[in-house]
């Protein structure tokens, strides 16, 4: 076995793990019993609730922006459907009418919709200001053309107010998802400008705890520190955990998002809801769970020690709406 050794924190969730630990350990302590160098001990009590908000606060802004952005992600593809479709059929339309000559369309009245005569300037792959500028294009070219011919048939299958109706649902989604972004962003600064100093604490924290129980057996000193949140890793071969993803039903929930806490590592779950994550963190760990719809569940997973390089079963786990 190739051993284990102390694994630095890099993720906003594994510091905050860290610091509730500590935090918890140090609160607690017997009368009279001193661990921290005083300074220290001030440092986590005053720092450790103030960087947990700041982790809640930025799990509930990016929570926030998905939902929105998922949102306007689904209203601008449904508006970009309709103008498409109407597009289309517009121009099925008029050339049918020209070649039958029945007088109810001419080419000219696509350039009402900022076609050329020949529709052949039809949208593709567009963007999300795109999309609602063509949505603009068909409300307004519609209202001219009628009012230019009060006698001409509307377009329908899509109609006109289909179109509209979908691009003002969309509108208003595009700032509010940039706002949400830039609220979120303004988080992350945060909590990356308090990062440095969380760390300089807990490797300051650990070093101090190691001291206390240097004289004591390897697992013991381990288990000591684990309960200050220190996270340990092996420096060989990572392991592989394996988990089936399902819903209450039992259908399998192909691309949910499963993080290991401690450290932010993360996989999705593959058609069958199979997940594979390779980690060489040992001891206690939290596995995370999500998916649209569906409530977030945390797995708590032990690993031995001397784990190293084997595939773990973690069975099924079920996430309810």
């Amino acid at each position: 076995m190739a051993g284990i050794e102390k694994q630095a924190i890099e993720s906003i969730r594994g510091r905050s793990i860290a610091l509730t630990k500590a935090f918890g350990m140090q609160t607690t302590l017997p009368a009279g019993e001193i661990i921290l160098l005083p300074n220290i001990a001030t440092q986590l009590i005053d720092v450790t609730p103030i960087y947990n908000q700041l982790v809640r606060d930025k799990e509930r802004l990016e929570a926030k922006w998905q939902d929105i952005a998922g949102k306007k992600t689904q209203l601008i593809g449904d508006t970009e459907l309709f103008v498409l479709d109407f597009l289309k059929v517009l121009k099925i339309t008029v050339n049918r009418s020209v070649k039958l000559k029945d007088g109810k369309w001419s080419a000219s009245d696509l350039s009402y919709y900022s076609l050329d005569e020949t529709g052949g300037n039809l949208p593709v792959n567009l963007t999300e200001s795109e999309v609602l500028s063509w949505a603009g294009s068909i409300k307004s070219g519609e209202e001219d053309r009628l009012l230019d011919k009060p006698t001409a048939p509307a377009m329908t299958n899509p109609t006109v107010a289909e179109v509209t109706t979908a691009a003002d649902e969309a509108k208003p989604l595009i700032p509010a998802t940039r706002q949400a972004l830039a609220l979120l962003n303004d988080k992350r600064t945060e909590l990356d400008n308090a990062n440095p100093d969380v760390d300089v604490l807990l490797e300051s924290i650990w070093d101090l705890v190691e001291v206390r129980y240097k004289t004591s057996t390897k697992e013991r000193q381990r288990e000591m520190l684990r309960s200050w949140g220190v996270v340990y890793g092996t420096v060989g071969d990572p392991n592989t955990l394996t988990v089936l993803v399902k819903d209450s039903a039992g259908a399998p929930l192909e691309g949910a998002d499963v993080v290991l806490l401690e450290t932010e590592g993360s996989a999705s779950a593959n058609p069958e809801g199979r997940v594979s994550l390779e980690t060489r963190t040992v001891g206690n760990i939290t596995l995370r769970f999500s998916y649209p719809g569906k409530a977030d569940k945390d797995v708590p997973v032990s690993i031995a020690d001397d784990a190293e390089g084997t595939a773990i079963d973690l069975g099924i786990v079920v996430l309810e709406a």
